[in-house]
C-alpha cells in the first residue's frame, strides 16, 4: 500500500506583510512559534488531513488565528460599560 503526501506548507514572506500590516504587529508574528530566522519568513505546516486541500485550508487558518491573535494582544479592546461606570464614579 502506498501513501500520498498530502502534507501542505504555507510560506509568508515577513517583507511582504510590511505594506499591509502595522510594524506593531508584525514584532509580534516575528516572536511567534512559525516564525525562522534563516529565511524571516513564517512557515506553517499541516498534515492532519488525508486531501491536501484540506491541509491548505488548515494552514490558512492558521495563519488567520495567529493574525487574531496578535491582533488582540496588541490592540486594546473596548471599554466595558461597567469599566465606564467605574472610571466616571472615581
Amino acid at each position: 500500500m502506498t501513501r500520498v503526501n498530502s502534507k501542505a506548507t504555507l510560506k509568508v514572506s515577513i517583507s511582504s506583510l510590511k505594506p499591509i500590516m502595522p510594524p506593531i504587529l508584525l514584532t509580534s508574528l516575528i516572536k511567534s512559534r512559525y516564525h525562522t530566522d534563516r529565511s524571516d519568513e513564517l512557515v506553517i505546516q499541516s498534515d492532519n488531513h488525508r486531501k491536501q486541500q484540506d491541509n491548505v485550508t488548515s494552514c490558512l487558518d492558521k495563519l488567520r488565528d495567529l493574525m487574531v491573535e496578535v491582533g488582540k494582544q496588541v490592540i486594546p479592546g473596548e471599554t466595558s460599560d461597567d469599566q465606564k461606570k467605574h472610571v466616571k464614579q472615581l
